[in-house]
Protein backbone atom coordinates (compact mmCIF):
# COMPACT_ATOMS: atom_id res chain seq x y z
CA UNK A 1 0.00 0.00 0.00
CA UNK A 2 1.20 3.50 -0.84
CA UNK A 3 2.30 5.26 2.40
CA UNK A 4 0.08 8.22 1.53
CA UNK A 5 -2.96 5.93 1.33
CA UNK A 6 -1.99 4.40 4.65
CA UNK A 7 -1.85 7.85 6.28
CA UNK A 8 -5.22 8.77 4.74
CA UNK A 9 -6.82 5.63 6.16
CA UNK A 10 -5.30 6.29 9.59
CA UNK A 11 -6.61 9.87 9.64
CA UNK A 12 -10.17 8.67 8.93
CA UNK A 13 -9.90 6.02 11.63
CA UNK A 14 -8.63 8.58 14.17
CA UNK A 15 -11.53 10.96 13.47
CA UNK A 16 -14.01 8.13 14.07
CA UNK A 17 -12.25 7.14 17.28
CA UNK A 18 -12.12 10.73 18.55
CA UNK A 19 -15.84 11.11 17.89
CA UNK A 20 -16.57 7.84 19.68
CA UNK A 21 -14.40 8.80 22.67
CA UNK A 22 -16.21 12.13 23.00
CA UNK A 23 -19.75 10.82 22.48
CA UNK A 24 -19.51 7.05 23.11
CA UNK A 25 -21.91 6.70 20.15
CA UNK A 26 -21.42 4.74 16.94
CA UNK A 27 -21.00 6.83 13.79
CA UNK A 28 -24.26 5.53 12.39
CA UNK A 29 -26.18 6.92 15.35
CA UNK A 30 -27.85 5.17 18.21
CA UNK A 31 -27.60 5.10 21.93
CA UNK A 32 -24.35 5.94 23.67
CA UNK A 33 -22.44 2.94 25.00
CA UNK A 34 -21.28 3.55 28.58
CA UNK A 35 -22.09 7.31 28.42
CA UNK A 36 -20.42 7.89 31.78
CA UNK A 37 -17.09 7.13 30.07
CA UNK A 38 -17.14 10.03 27.59
CA UNK A 39 -14.11 12.32 27.60
CA UNK A 40 -13.56 15.85 26.38
CA UNK A 41 -12.14 16.46 22.92
CA UNK A 42 -8.98 17.79 24.59
CA UNK A 43 -8.55 14.58 26.56
CA UNK A 44 -9.15 12.43 23.46
CA UNK A 45 -6.56 14.37 21.41
CA UNK A 46 -4.05 14.14 24.26
CA UNK A 47 -4.60 10.37 24.45
CA UNK A 48 -3.89 10.01 20.72
CA UNK A 49 -0.80 12.19 20.81
CA UNK A 50 1.09 12.22 24.10
CA UNK A 51 -0.64 9.09 25.37
CA UNK A 52 0.37 7.09 22.31
CA UNK A 53 3.95 8.35 22.45
CA UNK A 54 4.17 7.47 26.15
CA UNK A 55 2.70 3.98 25.61
CA UNK A 56 5.38 3.34 22.98
CA UNK A 57 8.22 4.77 25.12
CA UNK A 58 8.64 7.57 22.54
CA UNK A 59 7.52 10.57 24.58
CA UNK A 60 10.98 12.13 24.30
CA UNK A 61 10.77 12.26 20.50
CA UNK A 62 7.04 12.27 19.61
CA UNK A 63 3.62 13.26 20.87
CA UNK A 64 3.85 17.05 21.04
CA UNK A 65 5.10 19.96 18.98
CA UNK A 66 8.27 20.59 20.93
CA UNK A 67 11.72 21.69 19.80
CA UNK A 68 13.82 18.60 19.16
CA UNK A 69 10.89 16.22 18.58
CA UNK A 70 9.79 14.82 15.24
CA UNK A 71 7.37 17.13 13.46
CA UNK A 72 4.32 14.91 12.97
CA UNK A 73 1.08 16.90 12.76
CA UNK A 74 -2.04 17.61 10.73
CA UNK A 75 -3.79 20.82 9.77
CA UNK A 76 -7.51 20.14 10.03
CA UNK A 77 -10.41 21.78 8.21
CA UNK A 78 -11.97 22.82 11.51
CA UNK A 79 -11.01 23.13 15.16
CA UNK A 80 -12.13 19.80 16.63
CA UNK A 81 -11.67 21.19 20.13
CA UNK A 82 -14.40 23.79 19.53
CA UNK A 83 -16.94 22.23 17.14
CA UNK A 84 -19.93 20.15 18.13
CA UNK A 85 -18.98 16.50 18.58
CA UNK A 86 -21.25 15.59 15.66
CA UNK A 87 -19.00 17.64 13.35
CA UNK A 88 -15.78 15.78 14.22
CA UNK A 89 -16.25 12.91 11.72
CA UNK A 90 -16.68 15.37 8.82
CA UNK A 91 -13.38 17.07 9.59
CA UNK A 92 -10.70 16.52 6.97
CA UNK A 93 -6.94 16.78 7.06
CA UNK A 94 -5.89 19.63 4.80
CA UNK A 95 -2.19 18.93 5.36
CA UNK A 96 -0.35 16.08 7.06
CA UNK A 97 3.31 16.26 8.02
CA UNK A 98 5.27 13.19 9.15
CA UNK A 99 8.88 13.48 10.27
CA UNK A 100 8.91 17.07 9.04
CA UNK A 101 7.88 16.10 5.48
CA UNK A 102 4.50 16.85 3.92
CA UNK A 103 2.83 13.55 3.10
CA UNK A 104 -0.62 14.94 2.23
CA UNK A 105 -1.96 18.23 0.96
CA UNK A 106 -5.60 18.91 0.19
CA UNK A 107 -6.30 19.54 -3.45
CA UNK A 108 -8.78 22.30 -2.58
CA UNK A 109 -7.63 25.91 -3.04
Amino acid sequence: MDPRQSHRHQRRRHRRRLYTAVTRRPLGGGEAWQPAETVSAETAVYAYTMGSAYANFLEEERGSLTVGKLADFVVLSRDILRVAAEDIPGTVAETAVVGGEIVHESRQP
